[in-house]
């Protein structure tokens, strides 16, 4: 059986967490969040965006037929 070939996870790129951070503010929002729960998961969703910054400044863009050429002639 033939594989189908497809892009990695992480070959493609990062995407922006906007709807995560929504998702976590009317959360906290509608349970009435502690002060001390709303601090951990502000301090989790600020390492997560620090996290993607980092990686959209350093990580470096490749097109698909690059990828394809350095398998070294693979079908």
């Amino acid at each position: 059986m033939k594989k189908t070939p497809v892009l990695s996870f992480t070959s493609l790129p990062s995407r922006f967490p906007i709807t995560g951070t929504a998702v976590v503010y009317l959360l906290l929002d509608k349970f009435h969040a502690s002060g001390w729960v709303q601090g951990a998961a502000w301090t989790v969703v600020g390492a997560l965006w620090i996290g993607v910054f980092v990686s959209v400044f350093t990580e470096q863009k490749v097109e698909l037929k690059d990828l394809m050429k350095d398998e070294g002639g693979r079908k």
